[in-house]
């Protein structure tokens, strides 16, 4: 059977435009999905199933929907949370501000209704916007302020323009006078001979006077030709999907010692930083297991380590861990088992391994 992963690209959008505006009961999801080998399902009909749980990831079901979408050339889909089809629950009745909630997504490529399982997160921030919409009413007008200080004087304006008198009438020509008598040419002097040529010292050279200013920048001069193209760049790695291993049937396993762990599932992981999501139920079968043992490690430590045991072993009961984890090294982390008194069974024992850098 070929196995799928989701990488959980998530894009959530909410718009609340003013107080008296209605907020969107809904909010936008976005994923590409792949498959085991990391390629995209491309032009592909898938379902999906949107589950909402309050308080826990395991916590009660609030809300539940489908949803059936085809991806895009790059493996892309995108669907909107509270306008699916809805099999549980109504989603404007959720109340944001009252509790903590997580988002578990499932999916099936062949578009069906058999889901498996991607993994569950907790709504951090952005789908409380949709709390803001009772935020409150608009408050009284608040009292008047006190007057502010007066302002400095103006500058004084300018002179206006001179007032318009009448002009008096001009006054009559007086009589021309007599011309008067023309005087006599004088006679013209004698020429003076011409003085003798001075020889005299040349004078020291002169300081050299200071630079000229600059000229004008000449014009530009043509582009020169375009260079050639270089090479091509080296092809870059095959960027890292989700590692998802899942086991779904009902198997028993027996242990002697709370302190004898066996391995129950494994994933082994290259050098990141991840989100790892591990869960399993585990139940005794006989009223002889007085303890059960689970431990989450990569054999040197220890990120989970509880004993999730019922006195009731006809109940099983959940285990779930959500850490994130950076690998400096290709590591292999594997959720194991132990119990002492008797055997007991685990099903649905899963580890998700999402890389966030």
């Amino acid at each position: 059977m070929k196995k799928f992963i989701l990488p959980l690209i998530l894009c959530f959008v909410i718009s609340i435009t003013n107080s008296f505006s209605q907020a969107p009961e809904k909010f936008n999801y976005q994923g590409v999905a792949r498959d085991i080998s990391g390629n995209v399902l491309a032009n592909q009909n898938i379902s999906l199933e949107i589950k909402l749980h309050s308080s826990a990831a395991l916590g009660t079901v609030v809300y539940h929907e489908t949803h059936f979408v085809t991806t895009n050339a790059f493996g892309l889909f995108s669907i909107e949370i509270g306008g699916g089809n809805v099999l549980a629950g109504v989603f404007s009745a959720i109340n944001w501000g009252s509790d903590t909630y997580y988002f578990d997504v499932a999916m099936d490529p062949n578009g069906a209704n058999n889901f498996l399982a991607m993994g569950t997160q907790q709504l951090i921030s952005v789908p409380y916007a949709l709390y803001a919409k009772n935020s409150g009413n608009v408050g009284a007008t608040g009292a008047t302020g006190a007057d502010g200080v007066t302002g400095a004087t103006g500058s004084t304006g300018a002179t206006g323009a001179t007032g318009a008198g009448v002009q008096g009438p001009t006054g009559a020509n007086g009589p021309t006078g007599a011309t008067g008598a023309t005087g006599s040419t004088g006679s013209a002097g004698a020429t003076g001979s011409t003085g003798a040529t001075g020889v005299g010292v040349q004078g020291p050279s002169g300081a050299t006077g200071e630079n000229g200013p600059t000229g004008n920048t000449g014009a530009t001069g043509a582009t020169g030709p375009t260079g050639l193209t270089g090479p091509d760049g080296a092809q870059g790695p095959t960027g890292s999907g989700v590692v998802n291993t899942v086991y779904n049937e009902l198997e028993s396993a027996a242990a002697t010692s709370s302190t004898s762990l066996t391995t129950r599932v494994s994933v082994t992981l290259g050098v990141g930083t991840y989100l790892i999501n591990t869960s399993c139920e585990v139940k005794g079968n006989s009223s002889s297991v007085d303890a059960v043992r689970l431990v989450f490690t990569d054999g040197s430590t220890n990120f989970a380590d509880c004993n999730p045991y019922s006195a009731d072993n006809a109940v099983y009961v959940p285990f779930a861990m959500v850490k994130q984890i950076d690998v400096s090294s290709t590591t292999t982390y594997s959720l194991k088992y132990a119990s002492t008194g008797g055997t007991i069974s685990i099903r649905n024992a899963r580890i998700a391994a999402i890389k966030i850098n």
